[in-house]
């Protein structure tokens, strides 16, 4: 079981817990250690641990990506926080999006620019501007 937990320290730095939102899961992971049914089992850890403390939040979706392939994930993602389906995305570490920071920094920008605008949370660290 994947030990993932968001406690209500690391949402209430941003107050996001008394905003409604509509949020979605990224990760990435590691093809030769993970598979999918481990990206799918860490995904709905975060899911849980954070519906446990915002009721008021909808679930827009799990996505992911392998490391070192296409970000077919992620680019899904922006077609659906395009389309309104989402306007939060929780991820546990900014590693999670990208390891190359700069690059990491750009995609994080590119959801902030959106209309509407995707937050991005990350566990511990609070809202990434």
């Amino acid at each position: 079981m994947v030990n993932w937990h968001l406690d209500e320290k690391d949402i209430a730095i941003e107050d996001l817990y008394k905003e409604h939102h509509t949020a979605a899961f990224y990760t990435r992971i590691w093809e030769e250690v993970e598979d999918e049914q481990v990206a799918y089992q860490k995904l709905q850890a975060q899911k849980e641990s954070v519906q446990e403390l915002n009721t008021n939040w909808e679930f827009a979706g799990f996505y992911y990506d392998k490391f070192f392939q296409e970000k077919v994930g992620f680019e899904k993602l922006k077609a659906d926080g395009a389309a309104g389906k989402l306007d939060l995305l929780i991820v546990e570490t900014l590693a999670s999006i990208e390891n190359n920071f700069p690059v990491c920094l750009d995609m994080v920008r590119q959801l902030q620019n959106m209309n509407p605008p995707i937050t991005v949370y990350v566990k511990g660290m609070g809202r990434v501007y």
